[in-house]
C-alpha cells in the first residue's frame, strides 16, 4: 500500500473539516434565520391587524361596511398587506384584494377559531382564492367577549422565500469565500508542517548514514523546534558514543594484535566470533576467513573442538573454573599449546559464548627434552669415571698389588678420571656460565686451537687405553679384574664430549 504524503493527509481533512463547519453553520444560520424572518412577520402582521381593528370597530359599530372594504383596500395597498375582515358568523366583510360578496365563509379557518377565543391565531396554508401559499395572523376586534369580528392580515410566503433566498445567497458566498481562505491558510499550513518534517527527516537519514555532524535547524513550530533540537543532541552524544566504542575496539584490536598468545572468541553456537593473529599463526589460520564460520569448519583438531565444547556445557556459577587442556598439534613440525578456556558473558551476565587462549609451549618442551637427556648424558659421563675409580680404590685398598710401578699405574688411572670428573664438573659449570651470560647476552667469544681441545677430549675419554689396564694377577685378585674392566668407555659418548668440550672454544 502506498502511503501518502504528510500534506494530502492533512489539507483534506483540514479542508473537509471546514467545509463541514461552513455547512453546519449555514444550516443552522438559515434555519435560524428563517425562524426569525417568521416571526417577525408574523408579529409585524399582528401588529398591521391591530391597527385596522381600531377603525374596523368604528365603521362596523355604525354599519358602513362599505367604509370598512376601502378602509382595507387602502391600507392593504400601502402595507402590500392582504386584509381581511369576518364576522363571528364566518362572514367575510371586506376584503383588501378579492372581492368579499365571493369568498367563501371563513369560520373553520384554524387563525380564525383561535381569535374568536380571544387570542390572536397564526397559521400557514395554501389560499385557494390566491392561489398560492399565505402566513395568516387574526386578531380579535371589539370591546365584547367573545369578540364580534376578527382582523386578520396575511402575506404571501414567496416574498418571505426569496427575501431569505436573497439573505442566504449572500451567506453562502461568504461561506465560500471563508472557506476558500481557509482551504489556503491549512494548505499553507499543512505544507509549512510537511517541509518541517520533511527537514527533519532528511537529517534523520543522514545522522543514519553515519553523518552525526549534520545540525538540524530549528523550525518556528515549538513542538518541531524542540524535537529538531533534541535530535541534534542525540546526535552529538551518539556520536561521542560512536567514537568511544571505536576507540575501544581499536585499543582491544591493538592489544588482541600485539598478544604473543593466541586468542579464540565462539558464540553458544561455536561460531567463531573473534580470532587475533597469535591465534590465527598457530592454527594455521586466516582470521577474515575463519570469523562467522563454524569452529568445526576452520579447526581439525579434536583436542581444541572438545575443550570449546566442555567449556560452552559448563554451568555457569560463582565458582565456575576456567578449563585447561594440552593440545599437541600435528604437522610438518610437531608443536604444544597449553589452552585456558573460560566462559564469555554478557552486560547482563548471561553466557553468550567461551574465550580460549592459547600458549605456544613448543620451545619450552622442547627444552625440557633436551635438559632431560641432558641430565641422562650427564648422568652415564659421571657414572663411568666414578666406577672405574670405585673399582680402582676396591682394588687397592682390598687386593693392593706387590708391584709398585702397578700401584702406581692403578693411582695414575684414578687420578685420571678424578681428573676427568673434575673436567665433567669444570664444563657444567662453565654452560651454566654460558647460560647466564647468553641471559644477559654477554657471552665473551674467545680464540683458541680445537685441536688441543679434541686431543685432550679424546685423551680424557680414551677407552683403548683404560681397556688395556689389567692387573696382571686377574684371576688371584678378582677385584682387579672388575677395575679394570669397569675403565672400559663407549667411543660414542667420549667423541660427543669431545665435540661438547670444542664448542664454547
Amino acid at each position: 500500500m502506498q502511503r501518502k504524503g504528510l500534506l494530502w493527509q492533512l489539507f483534506p481533512s483540514f479542508l473537509l473539516v471546514t467545509l463541514l463547519s461552513l455547512a453546519l453553520v449555514t444550516a443552522f444560520a438559515s434555519h435560524s434565520l428563517r425562524q426569525f424572518y417568521f416571526e417577525q412577520t408574523a408579529a409585524g402582521l399582528q401588529a398591521r391587524a391591530f391597527l385596522l381593528e381600531n377603525q374596523v370597530a368604528t365603521l362596523l359599530a355604525a354599519g358602513d361596511t362599505a367604509a370598512v372594504q376601502r378602509t382595507c383596500q387602502d391600507l392593504g395597498k400601502r402595507t402590500q398587506t392582504r386584509l381581511t375582515v369576518i364576522l363571528r358568523s364566518g362572514v367575510v366583510v371586506a376584503d383588501s384584494q378579492e372581492d368579499s360578496r365571493l369568498m367563501d365563509n371563513h369560520a373553520d379557518r384554524q387563525e380564525i377559531q383561535k381569535a374568536f377565543g380571544g387570542t390572536p391565531g397564526t397559521s400557514t396554508r395554501f389560499s385557494d382564492t390566491l392561489q398560492q401559499e399565505m402566513m395568516y395572523v387574526a386578531v380579535p376586534g371589539g370591546q365584547t367577549v367573545p369578540p364580534s369580528f376578527v382582523v386578520r392580515s396575511s402575506l404571501s410566503l414567496a416574498t418571505m422565500r426569496r427575501a431569505l433566498q436573497d439573505v442566504l445567497g449572500q451567506m453562502v458566498l461568504a461561506g465560500l469565500g471563508l472557506a476558500l481562505f481557509a482551504s489556503l491558510v491549512s494548505y499553507g499550513l499543512s505544507r509549512r508542517l510537511s517541509h518541517s518534517l520533511r527537514a527533519l527527516k532528511e537529517g534523520a537519514e543522514r545522522f543514519a548514514g553515519g553523518n552525526l555532524n549534520h545540525h538540524l535547524q530549528a523550525a518556528d513550530s515549538e513542538e518541531i523546534g524542540a524535537l529538531a533540537d533534541a535530535m541534534n543532541t542525540m546526535a552529538v552524544q551518539l556520536n561521542d558514543r560512536i567514537k568511544a566504542v571505536e576507540r575501544q575496539r581499536n585499543e582491544l584490536g591493538a592489544v588482541l594484535a600485539s598478544m604473543v598468545e593466541g586468542v579464540l572468541a565462539v558464540d553458544t553456537e561455536e561460531t567463531v566470533i573473534s580470532l587475533n593473529n597469535a591465534g590465527a599463526r598457530l592454527l594455521g589460520l586466516t582470521p577474515a576467513r575463519a570469523v562467522g564460520r563454524s569452529v568445526q569448519e576452520v579447526v581439525r583438531n579434536p583436542d581444541l573442538l572438545a575443550l570449546v565444547q566442555d567449556s560452552l556445557s559448563a554451568t555457569i556459577g560463582p565458582h565456575e573454573q576456567p578449563v585447561e587442556r594440552d593440545i599437541v598439534l600435528h604437522g610438518d613440525q610437531e608443536g604444544f599449546l597449553q589452552a585456558h578456556a573460560s566462559s564469555l558473558h554478557g552486560a547482563d551476565h548471561e553466557k553468550i559464548g567461551a574465550l580460549v587462549v592459547l600458549n605456544d609451549v613448543t620451545r619450552l618442551r622442547r627444552l625440557e627434552t633436551i635438559r632431560r637427556d641432558f641430565v641422562a648424558n650427564v648422568s652415564h659421563e659421571l657414572r663411568t669415571p666414578i666406577t672405574s675409580v670405585k673399582g680402582f680404590v676396591e682394588t687397592l685398598r682390598d687386593n693392593p698389588p706387590a708391584d709398585a710401578a702397578e700401584r702406581g699405574h692403578f693411582l695414575q688411572i684414578i687420578a685420571m678420571h678424578a681428573d676427568r670428573l673434575n673436567a665433567i664438573i669444570e664444563d657444567l659449570l662453565s654452560l651454566s656460565r654460558v647460560e647466564q651470560e647468553a641471559e644477559k647476552a654477554e657471552i665473551a667469544l674467545v680464540p683458541g686451537v680445537l685441536a688441543l681441545v679434541a686431543r685432550s677430549a679424546v685423551a680424557a675419554c680414551n677407552s683403548a687405553t683404560a681397556s688395556s689396564v689389567r692387573p696382571r694377577s686377574s684371576r688371584k685378585h678378582p677385584k682387579r679384574a672388575r677395575a679394570s674392566s669397569a675403565v672400559s668407555v663407549p667411543k660414542t659418548n667420549c667423541s660427543g664430549q669431545a665435540k661438547r668440550w670444542a664448542t664454547p672454544s
